[in-house]
């Protein structure tokens, strides 16, 4: 993985630093702080969520709790910086807490499900591409809590 902060130019700087080596799938950038990255990491074996507040320098572990299976995707709720929902290989799960605790999203799933995508709507809905035939939308709370999403 690479970053440049200036557009255009080379060379690009690695911001790999501490993380497994394994596929990035996908990554969601803050859209109030662009040193402030998630990323979502294939294979097994090792945490697949990982967070970094200083534009690469050094990564997070943020996916304890989270099944050992290849996750595909990650993504900031578009109304609530602090929710993060990341899809792999199990569903979606979200933590509302940016990463600290994660829950099981799973509502209306079938046992399993490959989640390859996870998009915002623009009525900030979250839109779970399962596989190239099928997707699921999962409404989105303006606040989500913790209590509220365990009982979803």
């Amino acid at each position: 993985m690479f970053k440049t902060t200036t557009p255009a130019t080379v060379p690009y700087s690695s911001v790999r630093s501490n993380l497994p080596d394994r596929f990035v799938m996908d990554f969601a950038i803050s859209p109030t702080n662009d040193d402030s990255v998630f990323i979502a990491v294939g294979g097994f074996g090792t945490t697949h969520i990982w967070a970094t507040g200083n534009g690469g320098a050094s990564w997070t572990e943020i996916g304890a709790g989270l099944p050992d299976v290849p996750f595909n995707a990650v993504l900031l709720d578009p109304v609530d910086p602090n929710i993060l929902y990341a899809g792999c290989d199990f569903g979606v799960f979200v933590s509302p807490d940016r990463g600290a605790t994660w829950l099981d999203f799973n509502t209306g799933f079938w046992d399993a499900t490959l989640v390859m995508d996870l998009q915002a709507d623009a009525s900030n809905r979250i839109v779970a591409a399962t596989n190239p035939s099928l997707s699921k939308i999962l409404s989105v709370l303006p606040s989500l809590s913790p209590i509220s999403i365990a009982l979803r």
